[in-house]
């Protein structure tokens, strides 16, 4: 059982709520709250004196496990924030489907950490409206969230980024494995990734496993780089894209005064599309056990229902062969790789982006290890090695 934080009185306030509704005056021992609670009569706190909850200053771990779940589903309107300073963990293993309140957060705090906030809501399908935040550390931020389908449009706009923005330290505002384990998620607002840590120093890398078992996820087209002027020397691009079992295109952002591909300082990067990029090893559960809105019926097997389901947005595959990532998915990626030709000129070493070389074949894109000797060379001018395995 997870733990949570509540004052005691508060705890007695609410035992006394289920106690009235029950008609009873035992004792409720804490590890039963949750059962009691689910089990009141329907209208379960429409009737009974529970005490309004304010969460505020320190709302680390306050929500987090399944006895603040049942407490939230039972009592909506009892709940609500103000001037959050601290949100580590707050709904943490949290049961919820929805949250039913904003957060909001203080004013005059700066760099509010928010480390696994919603981290392993498994159950999660919404993310409440943010109010007033100066993001800090976000951190695993959505990590595990199964059942979460999509990120609000204009969430980078619930934020004050200016603390992460004007960073120059790398053990502080780490957004690595932002979405991992994100089942469900089918699609993101690329606005959310331009604000990252400047300095590349592994899992704080923004893109520290971001996508890693991100199955149902469509493309990732224009994804961003924070702080251009930063100099990447260690790799950031650990397992960022592995078990991205639908991908179908991955495009990096282009600078838009000149429609090009971005000049950055970059060395020794590895970018891996290897690891199920595009179909599955796995099962059709893979897709469908979640709520990610894809059936059984969309699975491409054979030509027949590849024919019959290509043009479809749903369609998966647990066949290499029909990978939705292939040759032409491959082309698009290395035409839109920043250059790094120009730093690795004066400091050395070289890039490296890693393809599956059989994954597509039976696609009207082709199969990937049929790159021509001209395709490969706009990555190679511009300091990247490709390799086929």
């Amino acid at each position: 059982m997870a733990k949570i934080f509540i004052e005691e009185t508060t705890l007695t306030s609410i035992g006394d709520a289920i106690r009235d509704k029950e008609g009873t005056t035992d004792l409720i021992p804490t590890t039963e709250i949750a059962t009691r609670i689910t089990n009141l009569p329907s209208g379960g706190g429409s009737d009974v004196d529970v005490p309004e909850i304010v969460l505020t200053g320190n709302c680390s771990n306050q929500c987090r496990g399944l006895v603040a779940s049942e407490f939230i589903k039972t009592f909506p309107d009892k709940v609500s924030t103000k001037d959050i300073t601290d949100a580590a963990f707050l709904f943490y293993t949290s049961t919820l489907e929805t949250i039913p309140f904003e957060l909001n957060f203080s004013s005059t705090r700066s760099g509010i950490t928010l480390t696994q906030i919603f981290a392993d809501a498994t159950n999660l399908k919404s993310i409440p409206k943010i109010n007033g935040c100066s993001a800090g550390d976000m951190g695993n931020m959505f990590s595990g969230c199964n059942m979460l389908r999509e990120i609000p449009e204009d969430i980078a706009d619930w934020f004050d980024w200016t603390y992460i923005d004007t960073l120059t330290s790398s053990y502080s505002g780490s957004r690595g494995t932002m979405f991992s384990n994100c089942y469900s998620l089918r699609s993101f607002p690329m606005e959310f990734l331009t604000h990252g840590n400047p300095v590349a120093y592994s899992s704080y890398s923004i893109y520290y496993m971001t996508f890693f078992n991100c199955r149902a996820l469509d493309e990732i087209v224009g994804l961003p780089f924070p702080h251009l002027d930063a100099t990447f020397t260690s790799n950031v691009w650990h397992s960022t894209f592995n078990n991205c079992n639908r991908l179908k295109n991955l495009t990096f952002a282009l600078d838009p005064e000149t429609n090009a591909p971005y000049v950055v300082n970059w060395k020794s990067q590895v970018i891996d599309l290897t690891t199920y990029v595009g179909y599955t090893n796995s099962s059709a559960s893979t897709f469908t056990r979640y709520a990610s809105g894809i059936t059984a019926d969309k699975a491409v097997t054979d030509a027949a229902s590849y024919e019959a389901l290509k043009n479809d947005p749903d369609w998966f595959t647990t066949n290499e062969e029909y990978s939705r990532y292939n040759h032409d998915s491959a082309v698009a990626t290395i035409n839109s790789l920043p250059d790094t030709s120009a730093y690795l000129a004066t400091a050395g070493g070289t890039n490296t982006i890693k393809f599956k070389g059989t994954a597509g074949s039976l696609t009207d894109g082709g199969s990937i290890n049929t790159l021509t000797e001209e395709e490969i060379a706009v990555a190679t001018a511009k300091g990247w090695t490709v390799t086929l395995s």
